[in-house]
């Protein structure tokens, strides 16, 4: 499996994702933190809530859990859940799509529906003196 790494030089571009990625992670960390160091629970507003990232710094910060939670964990954690969005997401226009060609009379269809679209816009696009 190395050879075809190597072969295919995926690896090196493979590499450099995962440490850009893990660089945006960190930083999605680092201002959370921030943002409890600064914020009290008692000074939430109406309106904010916790999200998935600020409650496992909470857990982490609690400690009385049979098992330490680390920063990879929570990168770990955080990267699944944008994964899992992004391949269900993919699974679904794959369905659409899949559909629009099982059915050429939806097809055509959309394929209207869109035309008449992209002419509203452009209309409107070319009428707003403001995008030039």
């Amino acid at each position: 499996m190395k050879f075809l790494s190597f072969l295919t030089g995926m690896r090196p571009a493979l590499e450099k994702l995962h440490k850009k990625m893990d660089k945006i992670l960190d930083e999605i960390i680092n201002e959370h933190k921030m943002k409890r160091s600064t914020t009290s629970a008692s000074k939430h507003e109406p309106g904010d809530h916790d999200d998935l990232v600020d409650v496992l710094l909470k857990l982490q910060e609690m400690g009385d859990l049979e098992f330490d939670i680390t920063s990879d964990q929570i990168k770990a954690v955080t990267q699944d859940v944008f994964s899992g969005a992004s391949e269900s997401s993919a699974t679904t226009i794959e369905w659409a799509m899949s559909e629009l060609l099982r059915n050429p009379r939806v097809m055509a269809k959309a394929q209207n529906e869109e035309d008449v679209s992209r002419r509203t816009n452009d209309l409107y696009l070319i009428a707003t003196p403001w995008t030039d």
